[in-house]
């Protein structure tokens, strides 16, 4: 069997999959604004159209994400090297204490990010205070119902379809030629994926924590458990300052968040039961399908080679893309006019 084959044509087709799903999501993204400005043209019911616009553009964001994963997963549905995506899920008693240390430690991340942006350019932090101040003002019933479709887009569904592509199809389909390729190559897609340079970093890191517990909990479910809660926070910051009339919520959550996370990190490094897990630990009282032996298929290649052969034409294409949205956006942040709108 030519493993170097396989994992040549496994990391040409993630990049295609990732191509189609920008083409999809930047045409289906224009449609949706498109339809949302002749909404208002014709009608006065602003709110009512605002709500229909970040309805359909969550839809929207679903179907790019998931139609891709699909799609990615019929491509190499043929090759022998082709992993199910693990959907059982048995809560292991760090599982938990993991995902709040990943969340703390992703806010601290995001928080020194913004930090360093906001000293390096004084207009970086004038947009922050704008775009933060789109709901001050509104009735409590407008904010109340925004709450409620923020949870839905920004936190479920992103959970759910994000998760999906990079851990379900992508990580899965390269984790049969290595764990450390897995994990790290699908973060780094997954981070570009955002094309913000304050998100960057931070959805790299976060990337590589959700890989790692996919990969050790045989579960697409713990990691839409995690990547639900650590958005769910942020949306949870923006909101309920607005809707109680107290400001002092955001930093609150903020403390708890980071507070809780320090001890159970502490408490993951200090453990006393330090046995591995074996691979057959069950769900329900059933055991995991493993799948491919991830021996099986190591490639005999030094890790220059490896990289290479990551980076297909495909991916290349990708990755630039992502970067030029991600270079436009940090311009903006810096002051810098742009002769066209790039996000």
């Amino acid at each position: 069997m030519d493993n170097k084959k396989y994992y040549s044509e496994t990391c040409s087709k993630i990049g295609l999959a990732l191509l189609l799903f920008y083409g999809f999501f930047t045409i289906s993204a224009f449609g949706v604004a498109l339809f949302d400005a002749v909404l208002k043209n014709l009608f006065t019911l602003n709110f009512t159209a605002e709500v229909i616009y970040e309805a359909l553009s969550a839809v929207a964001y679903f179907i790019s994400f998931s139609g891709a994963a699909f799609i990615l997963r019929r491509m190499c549905r043929s090759f022998p090297t082709a992993t199910p995506i693990y959907t059982s899920f048995k809560p292991q008693k760090w599982i938990f204490a993991a995902m709040i240390s990943a969340i703390a430690i992703n806010f601290s991340l995001s928080y020194l990010n913004t930090k360093i942006f906001t000293l390096v350019s004084p207009v970086f932090e004038q947009t922050m205070v704008s775009s933060s101040s789109n709901l001050e003002g509104r009735p409590i019933s407008e904010v109340a119902i925004l709450f409620v479709l923020a949870i839905f887009s920004t936190a479920i569904v992103p959970a759910i379809c994000e998760e999906y592509l990079f851990r379900g199809a992508v990580l899965g389909l390269l984790l049969p030629f290595g764990r450390t390729t897995a994990i790290i190559g699908s973060s780094i897609l997954f981070g570009f994926m955002h094309q913000n340079p304050l998100q960057l970093f931070y959805t790299v890191f976060m990337g590589v924590i959700l890989g790692y517990i996919y990969v050790k909990t045989k579960s697409i479910w713990a990691c839409m458990l995690l990547h639900f809660f650590n958005n769910l926070i942020t949306v949870l910051e923006e909101f309920l300052p607005i809707l109680t009339g107290a400001e002092w919520i955001a930093t609150l959550i903020d403390f708890i968040v980071l507070s809780v996370g320090a001890i159970c990190l502490a408490a993951l490094i200090f453990k006393k039961d330090r046995q591995p897990q074996p691979d057959t630990d069950g769900s329900f009282g059933r055991l995991y399908d493993v799948g491919i032996d991830v021996e099986e298929f190591k490639l005999d290649m030094t890790v220059k080679e490896k990289i290479k052969k990551f980076f297909a034409p495909t991916v290349i294409i990708y990755l630039v893309i992502c970067a030029f949205s991600i270079v436009g956006t940090l311009m903006l942040f810096m002051g810098v006019e742009l002769p066209f709108n790039i996000i």
